[in-house]
């Protein structure tokens, strides 16, 4: 059975993505994530931050690393803006 998308999760993904962001549909759940590239390239550590990242920005490394190593998440070019 494939998984629904809600329009409001792609309507708020429009909403709230920017140049620094990126939005992936997860295929398995129909969930919609957007997340900024720096959380996806740097999601082996963080130890550009120094110290220990507060838990908000643990739980974005963490998506970030689940997107990066999971082929249950496909980029959502239908997302990109011509702007």
């Amino acid at each position: 059975m494939k998984p629904k998308v809600k329009l409001g999760d792609i309507v708020d993904a429009l909403e709230t993505q920017d140049a620094e962001s990126i939005s992936y549909v997860n295929i398995r759940t129909g969930a919609v994530e957007t997340i900024a590239e720096e959380y996806l390239e740097q999601s082996d550590s963080w130890e550009a931050w120094g110290d220990e990242p507060p838990d908000w920005m643990k739980e974005l490394y963490a998506l970030g690393r689940k997107i990066s190593e999971s082929n249950d998440y496909l980029l959502s070019t239908i997302f990109t803006s011509t702007r």
